[in-house]
């Protein structure tokens, strides 16, 4: 390994042999033909030996792999390492990767490639987009759960976003426009039968059983794949006292919910 310096004395020292060629040369005569092969055999010595401090300089340079930001410095400015012994530790946050696990009852309703939404508490009200870019294969017996991985872009230069930063993480698993959401203590089950829930029929004053299909769980309740429409009158109080047909008095009229 060559320093700096050494490359240095070794470049002056060819500089001072040219310089003696020159004068050489200025000087020469027909007498002086020996002193002027001389010179010409120190400047090849002093040109070989500036080629072999060169290529050990650049032996002294290491170049990363790639551009990032330096984040810990292993060795000491002076000391001799060994082949292979890490140096630096180099990371790239131009792209930033996730790492999670969701509930096995919720893997079904993932797909690779779907939108997911990050925030972190360092950037309150800020969320950065991403996409799921791996759902693992093999579950968590003991905690019910699956790997995931979500990739984000991080060009932000004012917010980026950092290793060690505690993340939430929201995946758009379905898009529902103007999609019917109910409250979990409406839905009635019975065996066989699925789910169901009871409309007033303000025409008959009667209880109509409607049986429904769920879609995902949302806060409280589940979005209502079919079954209702907006507008639907839901029976929300005694709802547990009526049956299909059973006459009913109508009062304090409440749509079914929708949400964008």
């Amino acid at each position: 390994m060559l320093s700096a310096q050494e490359y240095e004395a070794a470049r002056q020292s060819l500089e001072a042999a040219r310089a003696e060629l020159q004068r050489a040369e200025q000087a020469l005569e027909r007498s002086r033909t020996g002193s002027v092969q001389v010179s010409r055999a120190d400047i090849a010595a002093a040109e070989a030996a500036v080629a072999l401090a060169e290529e050990r300089l650049r032996n002294t340079v290491i170049r990363a792999p790639f551009a990032g930001i330096l984040t810990e410095r292993l060795i000491d400015l002076g000391q001799r390492v060994r082949p292979g012994e890490p140096l630096f530790t180099l990371i790239d946050i131009s792209r930033v990767k996730i790492r999670s696990h969701v509930p096995s009852s919720a893997v079904g309703l993932l797909r690779e490639g779907q939108q997911a939404l990050l925030s972190v508490d360092t950037y309150p009200g800020q969320e950065f987009p991403g996409r799921l870019a791996h759902i693992g294969k093999a579950g968590d017996v003991q905690n019910r759960t699956f790997p995931i991985e979500v990739l984000f872009e991080n060009p932000q230069a004012a917010t980026p976003l950092l290793p060690g930063m505690f993340a939430r993480i929201r995946i758009v698993v379905e898009h529902f426009p103007r999609a019917i959401f109910l409250p979990v203590e409406l839905l009635q089950q019975a065996e066989g039968e699925g789910y169901f829930v009871y409309t007033a029929d303000q025409t008959r004053n009667r209880a109509v059983k409607r049986h429904v299909v769920l879609g995902p769980s949302l806060e409280e309740g589940y979005i209502i794949r079919q079954g209702l429409q907006a507008g639907d009158l839901l029976i929300v109080e005694g709802y547990d006292l009526v049956s299909d047909g059973t006459p009913i008095s109508i009062q304090n009229l409440q749509a079914a919910a929708s949400r964008e």
